[in-house]
């Protein structure tokens, strides 16, 4: 994975905790599931857990990510490509996007 490494301890204690945390809000972002990240299998079911869940999520997933749970997350969500001549719009989008979705929920309560 190129000059980088994996710390199983930290994607653990944190990244998949925070997950896990998040799942009480109305909104999942994370920032961002790459090959590493599936090389830790509490992650890898926290993201799961958060994808079974009820919640908005926003997910930055890397683009040559090829796990499984990639692939879901390529079929189920809407799914935006980034380029410099987008990503400005995209903001808007995306934020107008989520926004609709949390009113709905914040108005008809499941």
């Amino acid at each position: 994975m190129g000059s980088y490494h994996v710390n199983l301890g930290d994607l653990k204690t944190i990244g998949a905790n925070a997950i896990k945390n998040a799942m009480n809000s109305e909104l999942i972002a994370i920032d961002e599931i790459a090959p590493m990240e599936f090389k830790s299998p509490e992650f890898i079911r926290a993201v799961e857990e958060a994808l079974g869940s009820d919640r908005n999520m926003l997910v930055v997933l890397h683009q040559k990510s090829n796990h499984p749970v990639a692939e879901k997350i390529r079929k189920e969500f809407l799914v935006y490509t980034v380029t410099p001549e987008n990503r400005e719009r995209l903001v808007s989008e995306i934020a107008n996007i989520l926004n609709k979705s949390i009113d709905t929920l914040k108005n008809n309560p499941v």
